[in-house]
């Protein structure tokens, strides 16, 4: 049952002579009501997961500027920061991905020289990581 203009409608025939004047959309909106049919769209797992990626790539490419920006205003030079770019490409490549949990465990190989690569470098990449996905800290 459902009351349109002030008219109780019981039958869906009923329903369409009242919204005979509304928009198709509007109209199935109403219908749907009726039939107690949700006016929700469908989840779409694939779209879902492609925007939490695409967020991970912009999140993981932040990173890689900070730590470029830090690295030229350090003033290492050209072969330092080949060096370092070496050092860390399959860390880069998972952040520009989006591939978080892999950039950790990557980052766990890179060897440190505490010069350029340091210890509290990698921990600080790795909090920023943890904290991007909600994990606790390690």
């Amino acid at each position: 049952m459902m009351i349109i203009n002030g008219v109780t409608c019981t039958t869906l025939a009923e329903v369409e002579a009242q919204i005979v004047n509304l928009s198709e959309s509007q109209k199935q909106a109403i219908r749907n009501d009726f039939n107690g049919i949700p006016n929700t769209p469908p989840v779409d797992p694939l779209h879902m997961v492609k925007m939490r990626i695409l967020a991970a790539m912009e999140f993981g490419r932040g990173i890689i500027a900070e730590y470029g920006a830090a690295n030229t205003l350090s003033g290492f030079s050209v072969d330092q920061i080949r060096y370092i770019m070496t050092a860390t490409e399959k860390v880069q490549a998972a952040l520009n991905t989006g591939s978080l949990y892999v950039a950790m465990d990557e980052l766990d190989k890179v060897p440190v020289d505490e010069i350029m690569i340091t210890a509290d470098k990698k921990t600080a990449v790795r909090h920023k990581i943890q904290d991007y996905l909600g994990v606790p800290r390690t």
